[in-house]
């Protein structure tokens, strides 16, 4: 099952981008594109005019109070889709605008006094769950008194299981957002009751598809209950745990038995007694994947119409595809023997610091790399202050990220180090990001977009700095030309600090980068 999921987002990453200059559209996969830009919005547009309409206008208000006061491109485009009721791709630059291009309709649909689950968005991070929740209880403020709000629950990994159960089934919340091993957990061990789902989001899509394919499968077929809940005990390995009275696999699960969780899967979608079904079937509901990089959408619609995970004649969002990382993003480069880059990083730290260019940091690091020691070393550009630098890997626990994150927003911490492999940065927004570093380079066109967006948020300026070795350089290169941005390169001078510099990426702005 893993490989067949894995099949619909799996495919050239060069594939994803679009030629230079192309506008953004949004456009049934069956029908006439219609043609729109972001140049394209008049100055007094509101996202109640968008909506012509049709959206509450006390949420269209609370988005204005919270700043959102006039819609982006993507928000333009799929907030007219959504409230139509089409199933949809939304697909936009990191940054622009996607959470709250779902977020509006999706509350638009909610009835708070109809005390069930209306609506599952699934995401594949805790810190995007985070961000999703955060936005979706200020956004249902709209709606008045606390009673009268629509409810949002999280269901995460490492959560208190036997408190959330007992939530779901007592108090059912509105709208539930998690990732697909816990949804699917809560829907298999009978607290999450699914029967007044109509609305079904799958944010980050391809990062959902490439780690947790299988919980995802079993969730957006539709199957039946009873079928996933032996489908996951299927997959559980020996050492499993037992959350809610269903396995909770430990790790992934291998082919053979991907392929019981597949054959069990099948047995319930045809009507296996018991257990109701994992989630309405794609045509009693309206599904709508999110994501910056989904390639080839017209495959991956075909695939996901014939696996049932949504209707067929879908609308693909796609906004500014020329554009795949924001233009008010600069990139550059230092190349520079791997035993010298936290060394270099830490001249890039101390000189951006030094001329007030400096305001928040996100330093990622390969996977493995000794994140606390990287650390200890880049203390002295913040003047030694330990609080002011903070580490974040996939394998902490709930309560240490949330006082990482607080510290980075509440400005405690200026600079965050954190692993890129492991999809840590998904959902790390913080505005306040001006820089991004990479101290260990990547090829992958996609790991470089999601890094590089967390700067640049909304048309923001940032800069993005990697440092790469000499026989690395070529490879960059190649990434840039996919992306369609130019990286340009910054020299080494004597005492490690780059060659006055370019933007905020080097100390002072006398010379000219070498394009790289």
């Amino acid at each position: 099952m893993r490989r067949a999921v894995l099949a619909l987002l799996a495919c050239s990453s060069l594939a994803a981008v679009q030629p230079r200059g192309a506008v953004g559209r949004a456009r049934s996969l069956r029908a006439v594109p219609r043609a729109c830009s972001a140049h394209e919005l008049s100055a007094d547009e509101t996202f109640a005019t968008t909506a012509d309409g049709r959206l509450g206008p006390r949420l269209a208000a609370r988005a204005a109070a919270l700043g959102f006061e006039r819609p982006t491109a993507v928000q333009r485009e799929a907030l007219r889709v959504l409230l139509d009721g089409h199933d949809a791709i939304i697909h936009a630059s990191t940054g622009s605008g996607k959470t709250l291009a779902y977020l509006l309709p999706l509350l638009n649909a909610i009835e708070p006094s109809h005390k069930v689950v209306q609506a599952v968005v699934i995401v594949p991070t805790r810190e995007l769950g985070v961000q999703v929740a955060k936005l979706a209880r200020q956004l249902a403020a709209a709606f008045g008194a606390p009673s009268e709000r629509p409810s949002v629950m999280l269901l995460l990994d490492r959560s208190h299981a036997a408190r959330e159960r007992r939530w779901l089934i007592a108090d059912p919340p509105n709208v539930v957002i998690g990732n697909p091993e816990a949804v699917l957990r809560a829907v298999t061990g009978r607290a999450l009751r699914t029967a007044a789902v109509r609305l079904v989001v799958v944010d980050e899509a391809d990062e959902c598809a490439a780690q947790r394919s299988d919980a995802l499968a079993l969730l957006l077929s539709g199957g039946n209950a009873a079928a996933a809940a032996a489908a996951v005990a299927a997959t559980a390995p020996a050492h499993a745990t037992n959350v809610g009275g269903v396995h909770a696999p430990a790790a992934p699960a291998s082919e053979v038995q991907a392929a019981a969780a597949a054959d069990a899967l099948a047995a319930g979608a045809a009507g296996a007694p018991g257990g109701g079904a994992l989630l309405p079937a794609c045509d009693a509901r309206q599904t709508v994947f999110v994501s910056a990089t989904i390639p080839q959408h017209r495959h991956f619609s075909k695939q996901a119409v014939g696996r049932r995970w949504m209707r067929a004649g879908a609308v693909h969002v796609h906004v500014a595809p020329g554009e795949a990382v924001p233009a008010s993003i600069v990139h550059r480069a230092v190349v520079c023997e791997p035993r010298e880059r936290v060394r270099v990083l830490r001249a890039l730290l101390r000189a951006a610091a030094r001329d007030g260019e400096l305001d928040g940091v996100l330093v990622f690091c390969r996977d493995g790399r000794p994140l606390d020691k990287v650390r200890m070393a880049l203390l002295p550009a913040v003047g030694g202050v330990e609080s002011a630098i903070v580490e974040l890997r996939a394998t902490d626990g709930a309560a240490l990220r949330y006082r990482t994150m607080a510290a980075l927003r509440e400005g405690v911490a200026r600079v965050l180090v954190c692993e890129l492999g492991l999809g840590a940065h998904r959902g790390l927004d913080l505005p306040g990001i001006s820089h991004v570093f990479l101290l260990d380079s990547t090829a992958d066109p996609a790991a470089y977009l999601h890094a590089a967006g967390r700067c640049g948020r909304l048309g923001r300026k940032g800069t993005v700095v990697t440092l790469v070795g000499s026989q690395e350089a070529f490879a960059l290169r190649r990434l840039g030309n996919a992306l369609g941005i130019v990286i340009d390169r910054l020299e080494l001078l004597r005492a490690g600090a780059p060659r006055a510099g370019v933007d905020a990426a080097g100390p002072s702005a006398h010379a000219e980068a070498e394009r790289l």
